[in-house]
């Protein structure tokens, strides 16, 4: 069995380097920089989308109650659905943006009809999480229940003008609620005896 000794004196902590390292490391720098250059601004410089995504072989779940149909193509020319068909059939438009499907299923978008957006203080939380959170699980339609009016439609403009990902959004309005209110924005309806 070994065991461990004591140093008899301390360890210093000592920075050492060679001064010709540091300017070779510069000059390989500069060297890769140069040449990545040109590369990264041609990556930079892609050609622009077309507004035109064709999803193929998917299987198409219209949720009217047809069957699924399997092998299928989806268009989608700027945010429209302009055709869907077996895959064999359905043209692709030059210049779109082509996603390959196979093994996944497409369904219709999803409606939320009883959610609050503003509530506790929101939106903060509702931008930065939740509103990216329904789009990530197919819900692109939401009715929120009773809010903040204002920051409602600050989060639909938002929205509509592309600035923000998230759903549709209708509202009703703030609370109606007794008084005193249990939820906040409320408006207090009192009915007199």
């Amino acid at each position: 069995m070994t065991s461990i000794q004591p140093r008899s004196q301390p360890v210093k902590a000592v920075a050492c380097y060679n001064r010709h390292v540091i300017p070779s490391c510069a000059r390989l720098l500069a060297c890769l920089l140069t040449l990545a250059g040109p590369l990264l601004l041609l990556c930079a410089c892609s050609k622009p989308r077309s507004g035109v995504t064709a999803i193929t072989h998917v299987t198409v779940i219209d949720a009217n109650g047809a069957p699924p149909l399997a092998d299928s193509t989806v268009v989608v020319s700027v945010s429209r659905i302009s055709a869907v068909g077996p895959a064999s059939s359905v043209a692709i438009p030059s210049g779109a943006e082509v996603l390959d499907g196979t093994g996944k299923f497409l369904i219709p978008g999803l409606a939320d009809m009883h959610l609050h957006l503003t509530g506790a203080g929101e939106p903060t939380g509702s931008r930065e999480f939740f509103l990216p959170l329904l789009v990530a699980n197919g819900v692109t339609t939401v009715r929120d229940m009773g809010g903040r009016v204002d920051l409602l439609k600050e989060l639909r403009s938002e929205i509509r003008a592309g600035r923000r990902l998230g759903p549709q959004i209708f509202f009703t309005g703030p609370y109606l609620d007794g008084n005193p209110p249990s939820f906040q924005p409320s408006i207090v309806v009192q009915t007199e005896a």
